[in-house]
């Protein structure tokens, strides 16, 4: 849809919280996988202890603050954040209260630590945005290009918040009946107006009230009081409020279809996917299936190795990965000539072997 067909011009405040992990990545690929639609990014990056390990158990990276001097210009803004420290969180916050550890929940309020910082940054902007899209380092959104994207897709919807699909459901832990708060929206992704996402996420100074131990549920029982001014849930009642609201990618799996963990896709690998976008010889919907199955195919490759934890590998089993057929397939599409298409296959075979998912 053409941009001359809105009544005012959009202007998206883009935000990506969390560690290290492929935020540069991501920053190469943006320019180019944005699309029309005006914007400007908020970066709020976090430090990570020595001890900190990721989803895939393996240590965290940290980073200088140097290594994004390259993307800094005039439409990003960047707040480097410390580390957790876990004595101010428990401090803060009633933890631990829910169905995990004081750790977990720990991190997990540090990423709510990140949105508001990001959402101070925005304020105090004084730029007149229109939308906010709300992501993660280690985030690939599903529709490209990116901005423009989900811009068509709220629009669709009627204008509902947009969401992760993994955990946005009216029950988060079914057969736990003693566990009281059940409505259960992800935090990984949010696209939405300007007032719907501080509606959803300027939660800060009601945090503390509605921390349940878990992100998701959380953020459900706030997103009741703000929208609906209470925070009584039952199944039949959280359904509705889900359905009136938001939108999002049917998920059944409880896993996120649009991770991108670090240390899967090699540097060789993300180089030829921007250049392939830099030539602008196909469009970036191609591009993004192109990085989507390249890293499901390399994960796949993986899984039967000893350099992922058990409980991670439980988690990730009973997902479908493409094959090298598959790979391959996507892979004539996005190289026209039969030299460049070999040698990306050959690349991503070999990268295997040197792959270490943080």
């Amino acid at each position: 849809m053409s941009l001359k067909n809105w009544k005012n011009e959009p202007y998206v405040a883009v935000l990506i919280t969390g560690t290290y992990r492929e935020i540069e990545f991501l920053l190469e690929l943006l320019p180019y996988m944005s699309g029309e639609i005006r914007y400007d990014i908020f970066l709020a990056v976090r430090h990570v202890r020595t001890d900190e390990s990721s989803h895939f158990g393996r240590q965290e990276l940290d980073f200088k603050i140097s290594q994004l001097e390259p993307y800094m210009r005039d439409s990003l803004f960047l707040c480097e954040l410390p580390g957790i420290d876990s004595a101010t969180v428990l401090s803060k916050y009633l933890v631990p209260v829910g169905p995990t550890n004081a750790d977990r929940e720990c991190a997990m309020l540090s990423m709510f630590h990140g949105v508001f910082t990001g959402i101070s940054m925005i304020k105090a902007s004084l730029r007149p945005y229109t939308h906010v899209m709300k992501t993660r380092t280690d985030y690939l959104p599903w529709t490209s290009p990116w901005i423009f994207g989900m811009f068509e897709l709220y629009e669709q919807s009627g204008k509902k918040i947009i969401v992760d699909g993994s955990l946005t459901v009216p029950q988060r832990y079914p057969d736990r009946s003693d566990i009281l708060w059940q409505g259960s929206i992800s935090d990984l992704f949010c696209f939405a107006s300007i007032e719907q996402f501080f509606a959803l996420w300027d939660i800060e100074e009601i945090l503390p009230k509605v921390w349940t131990g878990i992100a998701e549920t959380a953020l459900f029982r706030a997103a009741m009081l703000k929208f609906l001014d209470d925070d009584v849930q039952s199944d039949r009642r959280n359904t509705s409020f889900i359905k009136k609201y938001f939108t999002w990618q049917q998920n059944d799996s409880k896993q996120s279809f649009n991770m991108l963990r670090s240390g899967v896709l090699t540097e060789e690998i993300k180089q030829v996917i921007v250049q392939l976008l830099k030539t602008k010889a196909v469009n970036t919907s191609l591009v993004n299936k192109l990085i989507r199955i390249t890293y499901d195919f390399l994960i796949g490759a993986i899984l039967n190795q000893d350099i992922i934890r058990g409980d991670i590998k439980s988690k990730l089993n009973h997902i479908s990965y493409p094959d090298e057929v598959k790979l391959e397939s996507i892979a004539k599409e996005c190289f026209y000539d039969e030299k460049s298409k070999v040698r990306y296959i050959k690349a991503c075979k070999a990268s295997i072997e040197k792959v270490c998912p943080i």
